[in-house]
């Protein structure tokens, strides 16, 4: 072999061992990215649950808040009885409704609407 050719062949020799060695780093980085991109999508995805969980605890907050309120101004208002049983559930509007149907009863109510007619600012 000559001078020239052992140049040749270690010269090739060191471009694809540089080559291969590139190759390798180049293969790290992009794993560390991926992995990077990985992690960063999973605080991500756990940042976008803890938001959702807030807004629909802030949204059941105000839905509480609105209901309470209607109670409320139903309870306050002469006749505002029945508008406030409309806001119970099925079962509790059912038994209230035969209450109110009892003829036993009707004078509480008169006595309810009385009272919440002559209450102050009313």
């Amino acid at each position: 072999m000559t001078r020239k050719n052992m140049l040749s062949l270690a010269a090739a020799t060191a471009l694809s061992v540089g080559g291969l060695a590139f190759a390798q780093d180049n293969r790290n980085s992009a794993e560390r990215a991926v992995d990077k991109t990985v992690d960063k999508t999973k605080e991500t995805a756990s940042d976008v649950k803890h938001a959702a969980k807030d807004a629909a605890a802030s949204w059941n907050v105000g839905r509480i808040h609105t209901m309470l309120t209607q109670v409320t101004e139903a309870s306050l208002t002469k006749g505002g009885f029945d508008d406030l049983v409309e806001r119970f559930v099925d079962a509790d509007r059912n038994r209230i409704g035969k209450w109110l149907k009892d003829d036993a009863y009707k004078g509480a109510l008169d006595k309810l609407d009385a009272f919440v007619a002559g209450a102050p600012g009313r």
